[in-house]
């Protein structure tokens, strides 16, 4: 009996021991965990792009840029002295003088024909003439031909030029979202018919039709202050056919997937299932798309104004100011004044490396092989 008694007593401390251990190890397991939860922290999607995104340092280079040229061209004016179509007042008072010759034939007192020529001038008014000069310490980049200051032609310029772009390219990827979901969800002859419409829109010369377009409101005489609204329509028209294209892929994948299938089960309406359900999954590509797209906008623009078909005069664009290279009249611009259009050409370039760079980087940064 003593052995009996001693041996379950045995096998009691055995099991409390065990118990014991057990708990302990379940406590180190439970602090471990705690302690690794706050070693760890979990990113969302939009924190893991970001990351991504600034984690380049050609996509940081790009950002740089434009946040220079947009506060370069919406707050350097305020500190200007000088407006859009504000002349410097450096001009000079000058008169005309053209000679005049009339030949005359008289006849003398003795009968004879003499031929009498008469020399007289031709005096103008006074008139003002205004001529370009060099950058100085009032105009740090000088005037041009009309007397307006560079610089402050450039800042509105920019203006002009990153919201037109901005303006198109937003039109552009609404037009093209609208038209390519409804073509990659309902397919069939609705397919069929959208997208020949947008093979037919691929197949036209960009430049030419818009040369061509441009051409034909300047002919039908649209005031100065709308045509950069019609230019806008324009590029907008010529522009949409690729976000189209590229919706329409996205969607026709997207449409097969399993919450796809559980929304057509609870019997969503189809504009709540296209816009609420498969457009949002298409905003990566779509941002990516339309920030290449800025680009090629302004490059569109500056080529326009440059051949006189864009923004009127007086209202600056640095494709206008780089036009006023052109002709014989600007040959002696092109040579002796590099002032008055090397800095839209630069700033055009710049413009563009930075959309393009920013693109680049926000495409590494939305797909999902990429290496964090």
């Amino acid at each position: 009996m003593e052995d009996l008694r001693e041996k379950n007593l045995l096998e009691a401390e055995i099991t409390d021991e065990q118990k014991r251990i057990e708990e302990e190890n379940k406590l180190r397991e439970q602090q471990e965990e705690e302690s690794l939860a706050d070693r760890v922290k979990v990113i969302s999607p939009g924190r893991l792009v970001l990351k991504r995104f600034f984690r380049s340092k050609l996509s940081m280079l790009g950002l740089a840029m434009l946040i220079f040229l947009f506060a370069f061209s919406f707050l350097g004016p305020i500190f200007s002295p000088y407006g859009e179509v504000e002349k410097t007042g450096e001009y000079k008072w000058f008169v005309s003088v053209i000679p005049h010759k009339l030949v005359i034939d008289e006849v003398d007192d003795n009968g004879n024909t003499v031929r009498v020529v008469y020399d007289f001038y031709e005096v103008s008014d006074p008139y003002k003439v205004y001529s370009k000069t060099p950058p100085s310490s009032q105009s740090w980049l000088g005037t041009d031909q009309y007397n307006y200051d560079v610089l402050t032609r450039l800042m509105y310029g920019g203006r002009v030029s990153l919201l037109l772009g901005f303006i198109v390219v937003f039109a552009e990827t609404i037009l093209g979202t609208i038209l390519g979901s409804i073509s990659g969800y309902f397919g069939g002859w609705v397919d069929q018919i959208i997208m020949r419409i947008v093979d037919i829109f691929n197949c036209l010369p960009g430049l030419p039709i818009l040369m061509l377009a441009s051409a034909l409101i300047d002919g039908w005489g649209v005031p100065a202050n709308l045509r950069i609204y019609c230019l806008m329509g324009i590029l907008t028209i010529f522009g949409w056919s690729g976000i189209a294209r590229l919706v329409r892929g996205q969607i026709l994948s997207l449409r097969e997937q399993e919450y796809m299938v559980a929304a057509e089960a609870t019997g969503l309406r189809t504009s709540r299932k296209i816009f609420k359900h498969l457009i949002p999954n298409v905003m990566p590509q779509l941002i990516v798309q339309a920030t290449l797209g800025l680009g090629g906008v302004i490059l569109y623009e500056s080529t326009l104004s440059y051949l006189g078909l864009g923004v009127p005069f007086p209202y600056a664009a640095w494709g206008t100011m780089i036009g006023a290279t052109s002709g014989a009249a600007g040959r002696d611009i092109l040579k002796n004044y590099p002032n008055l259009w090397v800095p839209a050409g630069i700033c055009i370039v710049m413009a563009v490396l930075g959309f393009n760079f920013v693109g680049d980087g926000l495409r590494d940064a939305f797909d999902p092989k990429m290496k964090r």
